[in-house]
């Protein structure tokens, strides 16, 4: 009695750890077999051998995401092995809140990224004379020049107002955050923005689903001089994101991959205005 009790031990033991195996593996295989792990798939693929050698190979990986820069400078960082990255889900976003606010900014306003305000148009050349004023004055040319407008009896909103007003409506971090590239940054490396241009006519998505990745071993490929090379850049992280819209959605593409530290671009432009 005492074997035969043994033997039906065993028995359960084993049948629970194929239970759990089995549930294992079909976890993973849903993971991997996800749209937004696909998505990671086919941004890490290699590029077609006409584009390999430079300048083509790292606007071929940039153009498969949303954002080429995040902020119109620095460049979305392209992981080579960001198909092993850990991916993690966010809940879905309504657009409606946000949207409000940022049409509120943009219409029949003029972006003037130089100094990182949005203002009526054509006001280019008065601009420039408030900008020689102000260094003739200020100790520090990129400190408190908005400060100095504002003395000027200037209508304009300041890049970093936009995080601003999304805080005081209670629109989630991950969202401002992806809101504040997508008006920060460059759909393409020549300078263009799609996503701005469609927000200043009034046009919005519903919604969008987004997808946090991180991983700890990143290799980057980085362009040295007029060649290509491979970087290790440590840990990584970076969104996925599909536009809930039949006429905005691409499907899941990566929206941004930066390094340790995301800042939020609209903010970083605020506090250093080029001059």
């Amino acid at each position: 009695a005492h074997q035969e009790s043994e033997k039906k031990n065993s028995f359960f033991l084993v049948a629970c750890s194929l239970i759990v195996v089995v549930i294992a593996a079909f976890i993973v295989l849903g993971i991997e077999s996800s749209p937004q792990s696909k998505a990671l798939q086919s941004f890490s693929e290699n590029v077609d051998e006409s584009q390999i050698k430079y300048p083509h190979r790292l606007s071929a990986y940039l153009s498969r995401c949303w954002l080429a820069t995040i902020d119109g400078e620095q460049e979305t960082k392209v992981v080579l092995n960001a198909d092993k990255a850990h991916l993690e889900t966010v809940p879905s976003f309504d657009w409606s809140t946000a949207g409000a606010v940022i049409y509120n900014v943009l219409k029949d306003r003029h972006n003037y990224r130089k100094y990182a305000l949005f203002a009526a148009s054509g006001i280019e050349d008065q601009l420039q004379r408030w900008r020689l004023e102000y260094q003739e004055l200020a100790e520090n040319p990129h400190e408190h020049f908005h400060d100095f407008l504002r003395t000027k009896d200037l209508d304009f909103i300041a890049y970093g107002e936009i995080p601003k007003r999304l805080r005081k409506k209670q629109v989630s971090p991950e969202l401002i955050q992806v809101v504040s590239w997508l008006l920060a940054g460059t759909h393409d490396r020549k300078g263009n923005n799609i996503y701005y241009d469609k927000f200043a006519k009034g046009q919005f998505p519903s919604g969008i689903e987004l997808a946090k990745f991180s991983g700890e071993q990143g290799l980057q490929l980085v362009e040295r001089g007029m060649e290509y090379d491979v970087q290790d850049l440590g840990f990584y992280q970076g969104y996925l994101l599909r536009f809930s819209d039949v006429s905005w959605d691409e499907g899941w593409k990566v929206l941004s991959i930066v390094g340790q530290h995301a800042v939020n671009p609209l903010e970083r432009l605020n506090k250093r205005v080029e001059f």
